[in-house]
This record gives C-alpha cells, sequence and structure tokens, in this order.
C-alpha cells in the first residue's frame, strides 16, 4: 500500500487548554503526525495523548528560536480508529498557539520514520 494523506486538521490558539478534534473519525493501522508551537523557551512538551489512547513518540522536544518561540513533533503509529482528540500537556505554564495534525495511511505499521527534522 503506498503511503497517502488522509486529513489535516489545525488549531490556533492563545493560552488555556489547547486540543485539537479530527472532523472525520481517524482509521485503525494509520499515523498522527503532529507539530505544536508555543510562545515561551522555558517549557518543553511533557506528552501528546487523544481521546483513543493511541501512544505518541516526541520528537526535538523542544526546538526553539531567537523571540521566546518553541515547537516539537510527534507521531502516534498504527492507531486505533474512532473520533479523536489530541491534547498536548506541557512542562511550565506556557502560551500554546499552534497544533496541526495529519492523519496519513499505509505508513509501516512498526519504523514508520526513518528520517525527521526540525
Amino acid at each position: 500500500m503506498a503511503v497517502a494523506f488522509v486529513q489535516s486538521k489545525s488549531n490556533f490558539q492563545f493560552g488555556g487548554n489547547q486540543t485539537l478534534v479530527f472532523t472525520s473519525n481517524v482509521t485503525a493501522g494509520n499515523l498522527i503526525a503532529v507539530f505544536i508551537a508555543w510562545d515561551a523557551t522555558d517549557g518543553t512538551l511533557n506528552s501528546v495523548a487523544d481521546s483513543l489512547g493511541n501512544t505518541y513518540t516526541l520528537l526535538h522536544n523542544p526546538t526553539t528560536e531567537a523571540g521566546g518561540r518553541a515547537g516539537a513533533m510527534a507521531y502516534a503509529k498504527n492507531i486505533t480508529g474512532g473520533a479523536c482528540t489530541i491534547t498536548p500537556s506541557y512542562s511550565a505554564a506556557i502560551n500554546p498557539k499552534w497544533i496541526i495534525a495529519h492523519e496519513i495511511s499505509g505508513a509501516n505499521t512498526t519504523t514508520p520514520l526513518d528520517v525527521s527534522a526540525m
């Protein structure tokens, strides 16, 4: 099976508890890739969780840039299907900004990542 884009969702929010809800149910066996950005370099992304109990692997956490911004990535492989709400958790009080998630089909269900960069 070829790797293919299924759906994306994004949420831009200042402050508060940030979540992202996919518009359509995600499909079992697919992959979810997440990018999260926030306004503080003193915190890191502790974890990413979703309403289906999928396990996320964190990458490049945190990647910082001048101006007090930070970001990180995460992915969940061979996911459980259904209605999916994604919630990041941080190590410190920060000002969340963006969360972007993609559902991808056809990815290797055991070792889907061969390289990453931020």
